[in-house]
């Protein structure tokens, strides 16, 4: 079975993520930066990631490319570098656990660029079964975020409800 959007129960790809890794990944061959697919080290197991070295580039999981809460960050973000696997905060909360690291990577897009599914659980948290939009934010990135960092982004979440 391949990915369904959600939304409208519409097919997206054929062999979900690890269609969009080999998609990805031979688009990029295509014009000779060279890439490859992986099975472990950079997600969760189960979950094939696309590794492009030369770029020192990686997308740890590809329901990221149209995941709802990641719509709104742009294009450049969505892949991160690799030194961002070795970035003082990132290794303070996950030590060298590049799963946990991929984690925190989408966990920091979206509350820096929420989208509309993250804006629906904090303008409306009661709708979704939370009490604030803090509530939804530790439920949902908690393992992967600082205290600090939920914080701070709640105040710029909630404003965007009033808009």
């Amino acid at each position: 079975m391949g990915t369904v959007l959600r939304t409208t129960g519409s097919p997206l790809s054929p062999g979900g993520i690890f269609w969009f890794r080999y998609r990805t990944v031979g688009v990029l061959r295509s014009v000779n930066v060279p890439g490859e697919v992986v099975t472990s080290g950079w997600f969760v197991p189960g979950h094939a990631t696309a590794v492009w070295p030369a770029l020192e580039r990686v997308l740890p999981h590809g329901d990221d490319i149209y995941r709802g809460d990641l719509r709104a960050i742009p294009s450049p973000e969505l892949l991160p570098d690799f030194a961002f696997y070795e970035d003082p905060a990132s290794v303070a909360l996950c030590g060298s656990d590049r799963p946990c690291i991929s984690q925190r990577h989408r966990a920091l897009g979206s509350i820096a660029y929420p989208a509309e599914w993250t804006l629906a659980r904090c303008c409306a948290p009661d709708r979704y079964g939370y009490a604030t939009c803090e509530d939804y934010l530790v439920a949902t990135y908690g393992a992967w975020l600082t205290p600090e960092e939920i914080a701070g982004a709640v105040p710029r979440i909630e404003d965007a409800c009033k808009r």
